[in-house]
């Protein structure tokens, strides 16, 4: 087999996050926001990056200041971004969201990185990753979700890892329905899906944490991982499902929680560990990428790993 490249390879949604700087369920009480580098695969490339992993970006960018502020943050933080292109005249893609523990409320506007197309991304560049990753919002529009298929194709062809984010919430880029099947297109070539529990219940309507983890399991993915904020996370792997609690105090933002933890189950999958114990050292481990930005440290207990019958 091929040397690889890259350990992981993130691929699709970039943009500039404006969070709120007052906590908030509604952005029409926020008067002050502040820029971050955002997008789920971006930050997970940068949070990867930070655990020693050899990470680059797939992605596009507006040729503006806000498409530099996200090259930069991506350079600084040792990832690879030769294939990260700039949109000739689209600008670079925003979210406006609000600073909330649980479920944030967020206005989105997608524009440079929905264009990406599989002309951008050659075969062997999906292929030269230990781990490919990508998220519903990236598969959920066009030309990008054809791009991001191409690249999962790639890279289980050639034996690699997928890894899949389905978060996904109701907007004008695509339906559930859409987004559903592309999932269940790309689910029996993927690894790993890390659904949060705010993720299923927009994907799959209601039902019990248990079922949830069911039916993505049914989609044909290996190994699953359902989180649930303070309350911790259910994985279903190799038939077996085990609940690692969580924090036992609320964040005072919950943006990226999930991508921060992803990157540490990453990099302990590739150094060895068992799908478990890898989820129990993301739940022990994450917070600290996330301090990293300048976020209040906050002491949480070592989480307790519990199998569920």
């Amino acid at each position: 087999m091929t040397p690889c490249r890259f350990d992981l390879l993130c691929l699709g949604e970039v943009l500039v996050d404006l969070i709120s700087e007052s906590e908030s369920d509604r952005l029409e009480d926020c008067h002050r926001f502040s820029a971050r580098a955002g997008g789920s695969p971006a930050n997970l490339a940068r949070f990867a990056s930070r655990r020693g992993l050899r990470t680059g970006f797939v992605g596009r960018i507006g040729p503006d200041g806000a498409g530099r502020l996200l090259r930069n943050a991506l350079e600084g933080e040792g990832v690879d971004t030769a294939y990260l292109q700039v949109a000739r005249s689209e600008p670079t893609s925003v979210c406006l969201v609000t600073r909330s523990s649980g479920t944030p409320d967020f206005v989105l506007h997608r524009r440079a990185d929905t264009g990406l197309t599989p002309r951008h991304v050659p075969a062997p560049v999906a292929a030269s990753t230990r781990v490919l990753h990508t998220n519903a919002l990236s598969l959920a529009t066009s030309p990008l979700g054809d791009t991001a298929m191409k690249a999962i194709r790639a890279a289980h062809a050639a034996g690699r890892h997928v890894s899949l984010d389905p978060n996904w919430r109701p907007g004008p880029w695509a339906g559930r329905r859409e987004v559903l099947r592309r999932l269940e297109e790309a689910a029996p070539m993927a690894s790993f899906i890390k659904p949060s529990l705010d993720d299923a219940r927009a994907l799959l309507g209601k039902g019990s944490p248990e079922t949830h983890l069911r039916k993505f399991a049914e989609m044909g993915v290996r190994t699953v991982l359902l989180t649930m904020g303070i309350d911790g996370l259910l994985i279903l792997d190799e038939g077996k499902t085990t609940h690692v609690t969580g924090p036992a105090r609320t964040l005072r933002s919950a943006t990226g929680a999930g991508d921060a933890f992803l990157a540490v189950f990453l990099s302990r999958v590739l150094a060895g560990d068992d799908a478990v114990e890898a989820a129990r050292r993301g739940v022990e481990e994450w917070l600290d990428l996330r301090d990293s930005e300048g976020r209040e440290k906050q002491e949480f207990p070592s989480p307790v790993q519990r199998t569920v019958v």
